[in-house]
């Protein structure tokens, strides 16, 4: 039986399953909780029951964090070096020798209540790329569940920008889909589904040359982007089967945010 044919391949939480591997799958996902909350817990019970025991583990436990800790900060500021040196890299110069002119870039865009101003920002990021744009497929997947707002919102956005790319798609992600979760990754599924049959089977591209990127609607792409991602695809001993992570910085309103969200988007950001 295919993969994508097999029950399990459609689950998306216990409740979608029945008996030994409802419980099964119920456990497996309580897991990291159990293990959080029982180091936590054991750690005071031990302090009463076994002080001994309890020091040897907190030591332990702290000499962990010390260890790791270390190790990140290495890496952190390894890569930020290495970043560095990436962004004043001249993508499209890398290009010239090897054959990229048949290589797509299909952007997925998902979007819920953002406003118009947040999409637009990412359209623009994407109409600004040192990159050919007729080779740029948009995807702006709404999400039905928010009503015709979204449709609308999307349509303005289609006929103010659609004719800056090679192809643009509006999709509408249906609400209540039998054996689906609703969120993002429902809607990017949809919507990938809906640009294979309506750009890539009606316009005959070739799907080995097509590389998709699954963005936050909020994303505002460096300009380089696409021009690095094709040279890793074509340079890639298995291209084919792998993935290609871009290295994110959550500071687009970073001084229009709280102090709080400033932190956490620091610590978020993966130098």
């Amino acid at each position: 039986m295919p993969y994508k044919d097999s029950p399990y391949f459609h689950i998306g939480r216990a409740t979608d399953l029945q008996g030994r591997d409802r419980i099964l799958y119920r456990l497996f996902e309580m897991v990291p909780g159990i293990l959080s909350w029982g180091s936590l817990i054991a750690t005071v019970l031990l302090s009463y029951f076994n002080p001994v025991a309890a020091a040897v583990f907190i030591i332990i436990f702290d000499l962990y964090w010390l260890l790791k800790t270390l190790y990140l900060s290495y890496f952190l500021r390894r890569n930020w070096k290495l970043l560095q040196h990436k962004i004043a890299m001249d993508w499209k110069e890398q290009l010239c020798n090897l054959k990229y002119e048949p290589i797509y870039h299909m952007v997925i865009l998902p979007f819920y209540s953002e406003d118009m101003e947040t999409i637009e920002k990412s359209i623009l990021s994407l109409v600004q790329s040192d990159y050919d744009t007729r080779k740029i497929i948009v995807v702006l997947a709404a999400e039905g569940k928010r009503g015709a707002e979204a449709l609308l919102i999307a349509k303005e956005i289609e006929g103010k920008y659609g004719q800056s790319f090679g192809y643009f798609l509006t999709t509408v992600h249906p609400e209540g889909l039998q054996g689906e979760m609703a969120g993002k990754g429902a809607n990017i599924t949809w919507a990938i589904e809906r640009a294979r049959e309506d750009i890539l089977d009606t316009y005959k591209i070739n799907y080995d040359d097509v590389l998709v990127s699954a963005f936050d609607i909020d994303t505002v792409i460096y300009p380089k982007y696409f021009a690095c991602v094709t040279w890793y695809f074509l340079t890639s001993e298995n291209p084919y089967r792998a993935s290609y992570q871009p290295v994110p910085f959550y500071n687009n309103n970073v001084w229009d945010a709280p102090a709080l969200s400033r932190v956490v988007a620091a610590l978020r950001s993966r130098h």
